[in-house]
């Protein structure tokens, strides 16, 4: 309970939440004006191309068989019982994202019987399933995959969902995702007085969860998803012709939150659910090459065409805990000329209650050097933490990172960074997709300094659940300090 939000406990414990859904739900349906037909013409405004590339690896193939995050699925998962402690692949496909991979090519009479299976199912009523999934079926009408009346029967069915229950129970980017799509539907059926509650909800969520200039979460994926679907808001509100000032002054707000939500370290820490490429804007990193400091979260620099990582806090604020790892002081180095990483972690297993997620989310999974000081991660279920490491970070000079409990240092200069060490026997252990750390590419090499043994084995790690792929491990043992050094051609 300690890690939950006040308010959320409150709601979890009273329930009140559905009597005040059931309420709204009451007085949204005796509004005066019950259109549920589409406003086209915001629809066109709205730019697909970013989530449409978030979602490239969750798609259906030629025999309507899905894959998420590349890896083959099989046919009607949304079938079955739920199984409490892992049923994220049947939520999942309720989410209908695979449909941005559809084309105009594909069967549409076969499209909507895979759309109707999955919306009959029991996990399609999950509010995130709803919330979720207005974002493809607003595609597929733009695209011409599916009729108006399908499309406006669907969405006005997770208008009226939304409006009983929006999650205020749970919180965090479940809470601010029913929101922004409660808002985006709101403005598509033209309820613009329910629609400008709904958007302040947005910016009072967001204002909370980015007050320190981030996400709180500190979760790359999903502060990415989130700034992409608060983008898909934003056209809508810019095609908005009445009382155009005021929607005006309310986007305002929103665009500064959308651009506090991307920041976040070129890093899988946390439950990175989708593949690196989801998140990692090549273009964006590779010309402004700034270095970036966001206290109590990460430190970035570059080094020619490689970027490196510190995290110096991967635990999020009370009520923002529940995708937490225990990633603290751990250094990612990425190269962005080849998109590989030359360290990093182990990745997230799944969303599973069972010993290997356990396993994905503690502090040797990650890029680190051991320490005498016992770090601890305890999960209650998949969502829950009963207990975890907090680091205690100090910059002690420029670009020189210290946690006094964990007795280790990262100091960042001009042609690499210097890890310093007061434990016994210190060991920097990390996965990297290279199996030759001296020949990374053309551009850049990376060699060690102080280092006594480097122990190397062929093993995998992954790249979004599920999507396990080759990899190395390394164990590199120094004394007090390891220097790594990068060399540009």
């Amino acid at each position: 309970m300690r890690y939950q939000n006040w308010v959320i406990i409150f709601f979890r414990v009273t329930k009140l939440h559905r009597v005040l859904g059931s309420l709204w739900s009451w007085v949204v349906n005796c509004s005066p004006l019950q259109n549920t037909s589409l406003d086209e013409e915001k629809i066109g405004y709205v730019n697909f191309s970013r989530i449409k590339r978030y979602h490239s690896h969750n798609y259906l193939d030629d025999n309507l068989v899905w894959y998420l995050n590349r890896v083959c699925q099989g046919k009607d998962l949304h079938v079955g019982v739920k199984n409490r402690d892992d049923y994220t692949k049947e939520l999942v496909f309720s989410y209908l994202e695979w449909i941005f991979s559809v084309d105009n090519n594909f069967d549409k009479e076969s499209l909507i019987n895979v759309i109707t299976n999955s919306l009959s199912s029991k996990f399609s009523n999950e509010p995130s399933s709803v919330s979720l999934r207005i974002y493809p079926l607003i595609y597929a009408y733009k695209k011409g995959l599916l009729d108006r009346n399908v499309v406006s029967q669907n969405l006005f069915s997770c208008f009226e969902s939304l409006q009983k229950n929006i999650e205020l129970d749970v919180g965090a980017n479940h809470l601010i995702d029913n929101f922004i799509s409660a808002s985006i539907l709101s403005l598509l059926f033209n309820r613009y007085r329910i629609a400008r509650i709904y958007i302040l909800l947005v910016r009072v969520s967001l204002a909370h969860s980015t007050s320190s200039g981030f996400y709180e979460e500190r979760n790359p994926t999903y502060a990415v998803g989130l700034s992409i679907r608060l983008q898909i808001l934003l056209d809508i509100i810019d095609s908005i012709k009445v009382d155009r000032a005021e929607f005006i002054s309310l986007a305002f707000k929103l665009r500064c939150f959308k651009e506090k939500l991307l920041v976040n370290p070129s890093a899988q820490i946390n439950d990175s659910y989708l593949p690196f490429s989801a998140i990692y804007e090549k273009d964006k990193g590779v010309n402004i090459k700034e270095e970036i400091h966001c206290s109590d979260y990460f430190f970035k620099k570059w080094f020619g065409s490689i970027e490196a990582n510190l995290i110096l806090n991967s635990i999020g604020r009370r009520g923002y805990n529940a995708h937490a790892h225990d990633a603290s002081m751990s250094l990612f180095v990425f190269d962005s000329t080849l998109e590989k990483f030359v360290i990093c972690g182990y990745g997230t297993v799944c969303y599973a209650v069972c010993p290997e997620r356990s396993f994905s989310r503690r502090s040797d999974q990650y890029p680190t050097v051991s320490s005498e000081y016992k770090r601890t991660i305890v999960g209650m279920g998949s969502f829950r933490l009963g207990s975890i490491f907090r680091p205690k970070i100090k910059e002690i000079r420029k670009n020189k990172f210290q946690d006094k409990r964990l007795k280790l240092s990262y100091q960042f200069d001009d042609d690499g960074i210097k890890i310093s060490s007061q434990n016994i026997s210190p060991k920097f252990h990390f996965y990297s997709d290279f199996d030759d750390l001296d020949k990374i590419n053309g551009k850049c090499s990376i060699s060690f300094r102080g280092e006594s043994k480097i122990i190397k084995r062929k093993t995998q790690r992954y790249d979004g659940i599920y999507n396990v792929i080759d990899s190395y491990h390394y164990e590199i043992s120094f004394d007090d300090d390891l220097v790594i050094s990068f060399e540009n051609n």
